[in-house]
């Protein structure tokens, strides 16, 4: 048992000696270079050298000169004043009016307008702890980082020499001579000049400014990728989504996740999940669940489609509006669907392509394009290219028709008033002696037909060139009879107003 014991003692000595023996090997000597004068002084702290004139001290690979110093060897530590200089092997250089340092822990207490220097950068503040182990500094009073062309200021911070990487925190400020880079938290790394931030960020341009919550921008390419409540406002325009890649330099953007666009001098709202952006010519494009409305006098237009593509471009008046796949548009006095639709702004015209259906009160229009003419944001008029067709309901199976190869209907405050069939025109409509006793069936073929209506039913129809018209008594017409070619009543899909949150 005492053998035992005798053993376990050993070990715990040997143990002890090695936790001395490493702890001794960590302080490592200071030692005298230069020095004009040197003098010796006993007091509270041992023996203390002190050093005046061309001072040149080393610690293993680092060089620390000043004008003078004082020494204190149980302490392995000096204290260094005015023209205090450090310099490490790796190009990384310090100076201060004063130097505190304990070759212990290997870091450097400086104060007195201190500067850094690695490469192009230098940083400068007024107090500064230097790490020469971890080649970390770090300053709790207010910084200036610059490097090349940037200039960052902050209240405090944390640089790595190693890493060539500074931490800035409270009231950080990167300033460049395109952009000024705004935030609370900054990681910047002088070497690739790429900033990473970690709070509320605002970079201003000459032209427009980004927002958001974290991200990181190059300062070299002047890309960034940016999320949390991103915001990028430029002349009129306000673009939000929940994440965002930017080129500044292109002034290209993509961005995805609960998309809202304004644009405040058309004041066209757009919203979608994912989306384009281009600052010249101003356009965006929204994919997945777009939207938009824009305000047309007393009215609101909405449109929604696969795809919306909107360019605002005022200066050569090529304002367009274009939408791509299952295409849904809702007005108060008008709706349609189709494919595709191109909204021009500057001309006030709208095209519709591809089996479109647009509906005016009580009248459905079909073709196999629609053009539609606007004035003072109302319907002037419309040409229906090819396979036209306007068809209403009259009562039960009984509906209006006129069909041609095109027909042009002019509008008169928001209804039609009159429809010029051209080729192939034919008609089919319920005539009534008054509101509520019919006459008859009219069913009318001409090469060129003018339709006068009013208050949405027909009052009379002129006939050009040679035509044939024929009466069927109401009481022995079967309505169901009585199609044109093409008809197809398309209520179903009509578009009602949609409940949308911007």
């Amino acid at each position: 048992m005492k053998t035992f014991r005798c053993k376990i003692l050993l070990l715990f000595i040997a143990i002890f000696c090695n936790i001395l023996s490493n702890r001794a090997q960590q302080v490592t000597r200071i030692e005298i270079l230069s020095s004009d004068e040197m003098s010796f002084d006993q007091n509270t702290y041992g023996n203390v050298k002190r050093l005046i004139g061309k001072v040149a001290l080393k610690n293993e690979n680092t060089i620390m000169t000043c004008d003078s110093a004082y020494m204190y060897d149980e302490d392995h530590s000096f204290e260094a004043f005015s023209n205090v200089k450090i310099n490490q092997a790796d190009s990384v250089t310090v100076s201060s009016k004063h130097l505190l340092y304990n070759s212990k822990d290997k870091i450097a207490h400086l104060d007195g307008n201190v500067w850094l220097t690695q490469g192009k950068m230098t940083l400068n503040t007024e107090k500064l702890d230097y790490s020469l182990k971890d080649k970390k500094a770090y300053y709790n009073t207010p910084g200036k980082l610059t490097n090349k062309e940037s200039v960052l200021t902050s209240k405090h911070g944390e640089y790595w020499t190693k890493d060539k990487e500074a931490h800035f925190f409270e009231a950080v400020k990167l300033k460049n001579p395109e952009y000024e880079l705004l935030t609370d938290t900054l990681i910047y790394n002088t070497n690739n000049e790429e900033s990473r931030f970690l709070g509320p960020t605002t970079i201003v341009t000459k032209t427009d400014s980004v927002y958001a919550r974290k991200g990181w921008y190059d300062t070299k390419t002047e890309t960034g990728k940016f999320s949390d409540n991103v915001v990028i406002k430029t002349s009129g325009q306000t673009l939000n989504s929940d994440s965002l890649y930017y080129d500044q330099k292109l002034g290209k953007g993509y961005a995805r996740g609960n998309i809202h666009f304004f644009d405040s001098v058309e004041r066209m709202y757009l919203k979608g999940n994912e989306g384009y952006y281009t600052k010249a010519p101003q356009m965006i494009q929204i994919n997945k669940n777009a939207f938009a409305t824009k305000i047309m006098g007393q009215d609101t237009v909405y449109i929604w489609a696969d795809t919306l593509y909107y360019q605002g471009d005022t200066i050569k008046h090529n304002r367009t509006m274009n939408a791509w796949g299952h295409v849904n548009l809702f007005k108060n006095d008008v709706q349609a669907v189709c494919d595709t639709l191109c909204y021009m702004i500057d001309d006030s015209n709208v095209c519709m392509f591809k089996t479109p259906i647009l509906w005016s009160n009580i009248n459905q229009l079909m073709a196999d394009s629609i053009f539609i003419y606007l004035s003072r944001d109302q319907i002037h008029h419309i040409i229906l290219q090819k396979n036209g067709f306007i068809a209403s309901h009259e009562k039960g199976t009984h509906y209006n028709q006129i069909k041609g190869d095109s027909l042009v209907g002019l509008f008169e405050l928001g209804e039609i008033e009159r429809v010029k069939v051209y080729g192939h025109g034919q008609s089919i409509y319920y005539a009534r002696e008054d509101s509520s006793k019919y006459i008859g069936l009219n069913e009318i073929e001409c090469p060129v037909m003018l339709v006068f209506i009013a208050h949405e039913k027909v009052k009379g129809i002129k006939f050009i060139g040679k035509s044939k018209a024929s009466l069927h008594p109401i009481e022995k017409t079967k309505s169901e009879k009585y199609r044109l070619k093409g008809f197809a009543w398309k209520e179903k899909v009509r578009p009602t107003k949609p409940l949308v949150h911007f």
